[in-house]
């Protein structure tokens, strides 16, 4: 094999073995549909058949369903599905399976035309995107998060890197990636707005051609998802730390806590919110989330594990300090990653539940570019002692293989029992527990 095809063939192997991994028995592990996707799947199937949602509504761009709301993109893919593939639980995942899946091609491109990472730390994220706890696991199951990140990242991309395509053109379907990330789920809707003054960084300030077009459909994009989806806004303003009861209790509790002036200036309900806002984006950052419990949610975690492996925790940290360190020598590229993975976390931070993994999707993304930029420096560090670098690869190889292992043996082993009792799955069993005298 000629060496220039060399990555890509390993590329495409970690694209099949990452494909292999989501949708094997993906239709019966979890053994059932959350309410979740089981909402999505009802009200797909109802625009499928009828083209209304289940109030009768035609089209809506918002669908109102078990006391929530659903934006209507993941429908819209689950609606192909079950044209292709007939009404399942594997029809309802597959949509995420194969974003989950695209993701690892996505990142490897991102990775050199964006990051300019080389084409060995390229592979590196691939690897990383394909084997990681939190891409695995939301792969395998229908949630929108998945499916939007994919779109996002498409759109950054698209933004971003330099191609031979005509910038308008460029430009605009950039934007149609965004707009499909928009209208499949919230937190890239809330992110939009803190790429505006990235373009004007990437840019040079005299091209104004180069940045004023981005900008322009950038706001386009924002004002039309912020205008469409402004009752499903309101809905979900309820999910946040202004709406909530106890904490607006717990604010009433600090504010008489002081007493005179001092009620003015250190208990009120600015300084209050600001500090929950910290504690909950600091949280985001901690091992304790990432490595080793995870969030709150039973959904969305495997018991036992949370979303990154030590290694990659370990190294993501170590590369924010480093590129911190050297933040006025790096590139723009580096300026530009750090900036986006602090402001990943924000969206989350507002919620009640936070640190929340599903809208810190991105940040997760965001954390594996930096574990390669420390790999990255302690190869070239190695190098200058050993000469080679190949050991320090291999050996980090083998770890990252090991955890995924330990991992994925319990996914399949132990999980199926849990996401029972978890999903109160088995219609079977659940029929041959019924009390034969009962009367119905």
């Amino acid at each position: 094999m000629k060496k220039k095809y060399f990555p890509v063939a390993l590329l495409l192997l970690l694209v099949f073995l990452g494909f292999i991994l989501r949708i094997w028995n993906v239709g019966d592990l979890p053994v059932a549909l959350n309410r979740d996707e089981a909402a999505l799947a009802y009200n797909a199937l109802l625009l499928k058949e009828a083209g209304k949602d289940e109030w009768g509504r035609t089209w809506p761009v918002a669908l109102e369903s078990f006391g929530d709301y659903k934006l209507l993109g993941y429908p819209i893919f689950l609606i192909g599905s079950f044209t292709l593939f007939g009404f399942s639980d594997f029809s309802v995942r597959l949509p995420s399976v194969l974003a989950g899946t695209l993701l690892i091609i996505v990142s490897y491109i991102f990775a050199k035309r964006v990051a300019l990472f080389e084409t060995r730390y390229a592979l590196f994220l691939a690897f990383l995107v394909t084997l990681q706890p939190v891409f695995f696991f939301y792969s395998r199951s229908a949630f929108e998060a998945n499916v939007a990140l994919l779109f996002f990242v498409t759109g950054l991309l698209l933004l971003f890197a330099k191609t031979q395509l005509n910038h308008f053109i460029q430009m605009t379907i950039a934007s149609l990636f965004f707009l499909v990330a928009v209208f499949t789920y919230n937190t890239p809707l809330l992110l939009l707005p803190f790429i505006l003054p990235v373009i004007l960084f990437w840019y040079p300030l005299k091209n104004i051609k180069g940045w004023s077009l981005p900008i322009i459909e950038i706001c386009g994009v924002t004002l039309l998802g912020f205008a469409s989806l402004f009752s499903l806004s309101k809905q979900k303003s309820g999910i946040t730390i202004f709406s909530n009861e106890q904490i607006h209790l717990q604010a009433d509790q600090y504010h008489l806590a002081f007493s005179g002036v001092m009620q003015h200036i250190l208990g009120n309900k600015i300084l209050f919110f600001g500090r929950l806002i910290v504690e909950r984006y600091i949280q985001a950052f901690s091992p304790n989330f990432l490595v080793f419990h995870g969030g709150t949610h039973p959904w969305h975690q495997l018991p036992g594990f949370a979303h990154l492996s030590l290694i990659v925790y370990v190294l993501g940290a170590l590369g924010i300090v480093i590129t911190g360190i050297h933040i006025f020598e790096r590139r723009k590229e580096d300026i530009f990653l750090l900036f986006l993975l602090f402001i990943a976390p924000l969206p989350a931070s507002v919620t009640v539940d936070a640190p929340h993994a599903t809208r810190s999707l991105l940040f997760f993304f965001l954390w594996l570019f930096f574990a390669v930029r420390a790999l990255e420096f302690f190869s070239q560090y190695s190098k200058k002692i050993w000469k080679k670098t190949y050991l320090l690869h291999m050996l980090f190889i083998l770890i990252i293989l090991f955890s995924s292992g330990r991992y994925f043996f319990s996914y399949f082993s132990s999980y199926p029992e849990h996401s029972y009792e978890l999903f109160k799955g088995g219609y079977s069993k659940a029929l041959g527990d019924v009390n034969p005298k009962s009367q119905t």
